[in-house]
């Protein structure tokens, strides 16, 4: 292409785009990827042009700079990406999907800062975008709703994390059937939201599944780990002999 077109030839620059895309989704180097966003941004965004293939460049070099750890620049370019986006809405255009993606990332962005309570907020309208572009049994939509109720989990507030785990691990149960290495990691951290919530009983009922789960799959080391956790909800319910037990058996 860059042998047969112009250098700011409009093709060159969406095809930088999606290549720079591919890049950021399979974890490529920061550098290259901000290097194809600069270049597409150059061309599409020619003469000041406010399109949606600019709010995705921009999308995409603030997911350069927040993975070389520049927060400020990846939040400048992210405020810029919104801008677009309100803009294009007002003209009434469908810009959910870009839209998702650009309040994902200020949350991961936010969280990094620790600025947790404003990622949540980002994070919560992200996913409700996101549930209006998937179909409800969408594997990509359990793993936003756990990601989403880890982040209300790290601010202790386990009473909103606890319905989207609980979302998180129906969909991941509907899709991979029963003993899914997914289920596990749900109910994992359902167990460290009902602990949170003082309801013992409940932490280690869950527990006791994710144990379970990865001694079905051979997850040894991971089994001792849980056994741990079992035992702490023993004590907490004063069940102190079968705490002694559990980590009696375990293979430490």
């Amino acid at each position: 292409m860059e042998a047969a077109f112009a250098a700011d030839d409009p093709r060159i620059g969406v095809i930088s785009l999606r290549l720079g895309q591919e890049h950021d989704l399979h974890g490529g180097s920061p550098h290259k990827i901000l290097a194809y966003a600069n270049r597409a941004l150059k061309i599409l965004g020619k003469g000041s042009k406010d399109t949606i293939e600019v709010g995705m460049c921009l999308h995409l070099s603030g997911s350069a700079y927040y993975k070389m750890g520049k927060y400020d620049t990846c939040l400048a370019n992210l405020s810029r990406a919104l801008h677009i986006i309100s803009a294009k809405e007002e003209e009434g255009q469908d810009c959910r999907a870009l839209k998702f993606a650009v309040h994902f990332l200020l949350g991961d962005t936010m969280t990094a800062m620790g600025k947790n309570d404003n990622a949540l907020g980002h994070y919560t309208l992200g996913l409700s975008i996101q549930e209006e572009l998937l179909e409800s049994g969408h594997p990509q939509l359990a793993y936003n709703c756990r990601r989403v109720a880890e982040a209300f989990t790290q601010v202790v507030r386990f009473e909103e994390a606890l319905p989207l785990c609980q979302k998180a691990l129906q969909i991941h149960s509907g899709y991979h059937g029963d003993c899914s290495m997914e289920e596990a990691s749900d109910r994992r951290l359902l167990a460290v939201i009902y602990r949170g919530l003082e309801d013992h009983e409940k932490a280690l009922r869950e527990h006791k599944l994710v144990k379970d789960i990865l001694t079905s799959k051979g997850k040894t080391r991971e089994v001792d780990m849980v056994a741990i956790a079992i035992a702490d909800s023993y004590i907490s319910l004063q069940r102190y002999d079968d705490a002694v037990a559990v980590l009696g058996s375990a293979t430490f």
